[in-house]
């Protein structure tokens, strides 16, 4: 934490950047349990905005490259894939599902 204060830009670093995030969601809880740390984060520059340089007439801007594999699966297809990876791997190994017949 010394040396994230000592930095040029404190905020850009992650550890503070999650600090503050923390401190961001309760102000008032975040500094009750943190006496010390709350005031410190508190007195922080401001963030050091990076220079923009608009782009001259004429230039094009590139798009926003998208993620070479798509988008990610959503949960459900997740959880179905690895339920029925466990049914392979029980009926490749042998071992069938025991069930417990109603007593």
């Amino acid at each position: 934490m010394v040396v994230a204060l000592q930095s040029a830009d404190p905020r850009s670093t992650p550890w503070v950047q999650y600090l503050l995030w923390r401190q961001g969601l309760n102000i008032a809880r975040f500094n009750h349990y943190h006496p010390v740390l709350g005031p410190v984060l508190e007195q922080l520059p401001p963030p050091v905005a990076p220079p923009t340089n608009p782009p001259a007439s004429g230039e094009i801007i590139p798009p926003i490259e998208v993620h070479p594999n798509g988008p990610e699966p959503s949960s459900i297809i997740v959880a179905l894939g690895l339920a029925g990876a466990g049914i392979w791997w029980r009926s490749r190994s042998g071992r069938s599902p025991t069930v417990l017949a109603p007593t």
